[in-house]
């Protein structure tokens, strides 16, 4: 089996042979935390050092926005320190953007009465990036946001107090912006209703290090009390939870075996727990290291909800989908967290995928019910047929149509690399780690 992959932003590919999928790779530094914690940084005026930060372009696009308000960095072999600066310019005018500017707003409101950044961008495609909750957010702490088409541009009149907020939804980006905030304003706030990823556990960690004082007082909730300044830290970035689970759903789906390095069990409890219910296999090797494969010669169907963690992850939910369709029954998803993460689906429709789409659900707690096609019936045992090429909108639908390309019995073209270059490290290099054979378009025929 061979597919080309195809990076849109410079026109180059490479070619990919896959036939039995086995060997093993080490998970990098979390992408969903890495950015947070390059922002976090900037409200220590003293010298940062982060470990363990992937090399992608997640954080290379945050870095260079950051570069134009006049941050001094080094980065290199995973390791980054972030100098003491002064903010040269209040407005960072940049082509290429991602997750991060409203993040940037939040800790750089401590040091500016007025700053302008890019419009959020990065994967889109499956779903708004809602601003009002970070509006709400920002109202509540004193800060004004303006908007046009390109740039969003905050402002205050007095300094930073604190506040008591309920956030409407426990988003992780409003959950890390209300932290940010309340880190150095004046006061106490409590902050309810916030995500608790393993990723935010990891940003509290870290603003701790550094002299914040948050304390847990409930399960979805904190007391902040602001502090002056905070200082110097050297952490080391956790590793990739949902790189790990891309492997696991490769190796289950094309029925190979591949052995995961830093691995964090805990944090993939609820994955590895619907993971063995389709006959996924689990081998726990050591603390560290788990070998995901095939444990039934059939993959069994399965009704899975996406929802917030400790659910299962939306993150998780195209490559895991990927594994359904080679499941002997009929598999429903029900995605709640974004209201167009389903639509991969709906492209693999035209290839041999059987798959209905639903708006009616019964969860009382859903947001999108009788709006979007946000349920899906999948009917396994898929073989997939005259794939040409596949055009990702997104980082995880990238590693899942890889998934799907490895299926393929013949060569497929996938398209947009730049989005799988965003989220995943080495993945050219991890790719031939477990039996899969790159040409790279630079390289000699």
């Amino acid at each position: 089996m061979n597919f080309l992959l195809n990076n849109k932003d410079t026109n180059s590919f490479c070619t990919i042979y896959a036939k039995d999928i086995n060997g093993e790779i080490w998970c990098s530094g979390a992408k969903n935390f890495a950015c947070k914690a390059i922002i976090a940084s900037l409200l220590s005026r003293e010298l940062v050092t982060i470990s363990n930060v992937p090399n992608i372009d997640d954080v290379q696009i945050t870095l260079q926005m950051l570069e134009k308000i006049g941050l001094n960095y080094e980065f290199k072999d995973n390791i980054l320190r972030i100098y003491p600066f002064e903010i040269l310019k209040a407005k960072i005018e940049i082509e290429r953007s991602n997750r991060m500017p409203l993040l940037i707003i939040s800790a750089l409101m401590h040091f500016v009465n007025q700053i302008t950044v890019p419009h959020v961008t990065g994967c889109t495609t499956f779903g708004k990036r809602n601003i009002e909750f970070f509006e709400n957010v920002f109202k509540q702490f004193g800060i004004k946001v303006m908007i046009n088409k390109l740039e969003y541009t905050a402002s205050r009149n007095t300094e930073l107090i604190g506040t008591n907020i309920k956030l409407d939804y426990p988003s992780i980006g409003v959950t890390e912006a209300a932290l940010l905030l309340a880190v150095l304003a004046e006061g106490t706030s409590i902050i309810s209703n916030i995500a608790i990823e393993p990723e935010i556990c990891e940003l509290i960690n870290l603003l701790n290090k550094m002299g914040a004082m948050i304390k847990w007082i409930g399960k979805r909730k904190v007391l902040v009390q602001g502090v002056q300044k905070l200082y110097a830290v050297d952490f080391s970035i956790i590793f990739d939870r949902v790189e790990a689970v891309s492997w696991a759903c490769l190796a289950a789906a094309t029925n190979g075996s591949i052995t995961v390095h830093n691995v964090c069990q805990k944090n993939l409890h609820t994955f590895i727990e619907i993971f063995k219910k389709i006959g996924g296999g689990v081998q726990i090797i050591d603390s560290n290291t788990i070998r995901f494969f095939r444990e039934s010669t059939n993959l069994q169907p399965i009704k899975l909800e996406t929802d917030v963690y400790p659910a299962f992850s939306t993150d998780y939910q195209p490559m895991f989908g990927i594994c359904l369709t080679q499941a002997n029954g009929v598999s429903t998803i029900h995605e709640t967290v974004f209201e167009n993460r389903l639509l991969y689906l709906k492209h693999l429709a035209q290839y041999g995928l059987k798959v209905k789409f639903d708006v009616s659900c019964h969860s009382k707690l859903c947001r999108y019910n009788l709006k979007y096609d946000h349920i899906a019936h999948i009917y396994g045992a898929c073989t997939y047929k005259n794939i040409e090429a596949l055009t990702p909108q997104n980082i995880r639908e990238s590693f899942a149509y890889i998934i799907v390309a490895a299926l393929s019995n013949n060569a497929v073209q996938i398209n947009n690399l730049h989005h799988i270059n965003r989220g995943y490290e080495n993945i050219y290099e991890k790719l031939r780690c477990v039996g899969v054979n790159v040409k790279m378009a630079s390289e000699p025929a």
